[in-house]
């Protein structure tokens, strides 16, 4: 039977509900002291409810356009890893270009806008078509026709105005280090089906490791209370970066460094974690978590040294920075990639996009200055640049209110991890990407780590999938993506706050790391 996108979002709503009511079930015959009544009906509906969960990430195996490979996201990941030395991080939408216009699309390429990546302002064709030797001089004659072809390849692969509008995204935009597996994997030969095949298999290949992972490490309850939020959640759904290229690498990589951070394992936790950050940055605010967590510590015990297991945290996440940012300057041929990509991420962070979820974009909207009243009237060539002006004044003048309110979470996350297992700071470190940052939508599959305290504490399980149900809401009745963004950057705030809340007031039950949720799928990851 063949499901519309909307029937599968209404699934996905029914189904995060279903999750958060048995929750809320098990924590009210809990708190009524009868905790076995109907347990293996719960059991059997979470169970059940976890698993179609997680295969709503995938939405229910409705493919977009019919089939799982997404091509202008791996366009974006694929070219711009493969000829990072000739393209860097400004000259992707510039070279192919002069590409499509050396390959007998020149009227259409003077219709065209496309984004300047050195400005992010979208601006015709007109100077690019007339420098082509700007692009061209950075590759060789052989590289330029291998560049060509891989063009060709993806512009032959999307179909109508789909090619022309992959060129109004924002580049190529990975630190350094995703380059050393990137790199390495696209320039095993020419673009081709069967190559592309491959490639997009790879990402399924890390999630099924980072959910056996899950369920071997934190039981089976944590994994589908997780699986709930991750598969249908609105933000982190599959038709943003599902069947693209190397997009889960770090989000099983950082996952995968909860569990050994369970397992007591803090070297190698510590490698994992870090490399999960050195692929995406913001990650880093799990190690944030650990480092109040050991900040705590050293207070109660009024010592200025970190204790054993925390130098061995900082061993393995030294070893990571050792090991990898030379490896990756060694594939992107030179160090200017690292200056370059800060250079990038700073120019991007400055670029208000309509899908950006956090405090930021809570503190960034103007009512009367929103998307769908500027927009339209193209008042300017770049018919977004009245909106991202509007947004970067509000946010000025809301700044001190916005370092205000990082600030006091800061102080209350602090309180939340000091009696903690150091794996449950980590997940509560999460809460500082929506608090302190600004991300896209579909990063947002992170929280899912709140699925491991959510198995062991019911009401924080059932607002995880609570929250999944809401956003998945407020994306089916709100048509506007700024207004659609700032709802589900509220309800994403609002659930950062009180989940640490929470915690900070009442501190999850310490556990010894073998036995955990009970019962595991095994021992080790």
């Amino acid at each position: 039977m063949f499901l519309s996108d909307n029937q599968v979002e209404t699934i996905k709503i029914v189904v995060a509900t279903g999750g958060a009511a048995v929750l809320l079930w098990g924590l009210a015959l809990r708190l009524l002291r009868r905790p076995d009544a109907h347990k293996r009906l719960r059991d059997g509906l979470l169970l059940a409810l976890g698993l179609l969960g997680g295969a709503c990430w995938w939405n229910l195996f409705v493919l977009q356009g019919g089939a799982y490979f997404h091509v202008g996201d791996t366009y974006h990941y694929y070219v711009g890893a493969k000829y990072f030395r000739e393209l860097g991080y400004t000259r992707l939408y510039r070279c192919t270009v002069i590409a499509d216009a050396e390959d007998g699309f020149l009227e259409d390429v003077r219709r065209r806008q496309v984004r300047d990546l050195e400005s992010n302002v979208l601006r015709g064709t007109r100077e690019i078509l007339a420098e082509p030797e700007k692009c061209k001089q950075h590759f060789s004659e052989e590289r330029w026709l291998g560049f060509k072809h891989d063009i060709d390849f993806f512009r032959s692969r999307a179909p109508g105005n789909q090619w022309a509008a992959i060129q109004l995204d924002h580049g190529y935009n990975p630190p350094p280090v995703w380059g050393i597996l990137g790199t390495t994997l696209a320039s095993t030969g020419p673009a081709s089906t069967s190559q592309l095949r491959v490639l997009a298999l790879l990402d399924p290949l890390l999630l099924l490791v980072m959910w056996a992972c899950v369920g071997r490490v934190f039981g089976w309850r944590a994994m589908c209370v997780a699986l709930l939020y991750w598969g249908t959640n609105y933000p982190g759904r599959f038709g943003w970066v599902g069947g693209a290229y190397l997009r889960q690498d770090w989000l099983a990589a950082m996952t995968i460094g909860l569990c050994l951070l369970r397992r007591g394992r803090m070297a190698s936790a510590g490698f994992m974690l870090t490399l999960s950050a050195l692929l995406r940055v913001f990650p880093g605010f799990i190690l944030v978590g650990i480092a109040l967590k050991a900040m705590m510590d050293m207070w109660a015990g009024r010592r200025v040294a970190l204790s054993a297991r925390y130098r061995s945290l900082a061993v393995g996440c030294i070893a990571a920075v050792v090991v990898l940012i030379p490896t990756s300057v060694v594939v992107a041929g030179s160090w200017s990639a690292w200056p370059a990509f800060v250079a990038n991420s700073r120019k991007y962070l400055n670029t208000p996009v309509t899908n950006f979820v956090g405090l930021k974009t809570v503190m960034a909207y103007n009512h009367d200055w929103r998307a769908s009243r500027v927009v339209p009237l193209g008042l300017e060539e770049d018919r977004w640049q009245l909106w991202q002006e509007a947004r970067r004044r509000q946010f000025e003048e809301r700044r001190y209110l916005f370092a205000a309110l990082v600030f006091g979470f800061v102080i209350l996350l602090a309180l939340a991890v000091r009696k903690q297992e150091d794996w449950v700071a980590a997940v509560l470190g999460v809460a500082l990407i929506p608090m302190a940052t600004e991300v896209l939508c579909y990063y947002y599959s992170v929280l899912l780590v709140y699925g491991f305290l959510g198995a062991r504490r019911e009401g924080l399980g059932a607002a995880l999938c609570a929250l999944a149900a809401v956003t998945g809401l407020i994306g089916k009745f709100v048509w506007s993506n700024d207004m659609r963004y700032l709802l589900i950057s509220v309800a994403v705030v609002g659930f950062a706050w009180a989940a640490t809340a929470s915690v900070a007031i009442w501190p999850m039950t310490r556990t010894h790391p073998s036995v955990g949720d009970q019962p595991a799928l095994g021992q080790h990851c």
